[in-house]
């Protein structure tokens, strides 16, 4: 699988919370590191990432990702995501770091989208 698909099997996961992937997708030893609100968290290790998932998605069941636009060089990937949650959405970059095949690194930064915060309600996001 090339860079790009595994980054976008990645996001994909989400939306299909098909979470016996992040094996397949993820490094054993990878580090996370998100961004939401301005609070920024570090996962570090694939049962953090999981365990976080698992809470992550007791809060919101309904969430969905969708990978509007990628570029790819070398050994990075980033992805421009747009992702809801039944009236919540995001904008979000992230920047996966691959290695033997697997994403060995994650930086990702997630805000409300701005349609949400003018009042649009995220009428542009394309998610359903």
């Amino acid at each position: 699988m090339n860079n790009k698909r595994l980054a976008q099997e990645a996001a994909l996961m989400w939306s299909t919370k098909d979470f016996k992937l992040l094996d397949d997708l993820y490094a054993t030893d990878c580090i996370l590191h998100q961004q939401r609100e301005g609070k920024t968290i570090t996962f570090q290790g694939l049962q953090a990432w999981r365990q976080y998932i698992e809470e992550f998605y007791h809060a919101y069941p309904e969430y969905q990702e969708k990978v509007i636009e990628q570029i790819a060089e070398g050994d990075k990937v980033v992805s421009l995501i747009k992702c809801s949650a039944l009236d919540v959405h995001w904008d979000g970059v992230v920047i996966d770091l691959i290695e033997r095949g697997k994403i060995k690194e994650t930086w990702a930064w997630f805000k409300r989208s701005s349609d949400e915060l003018c009042g649009k309600k995220g009428s542009q996001t394309g998610l359903k």
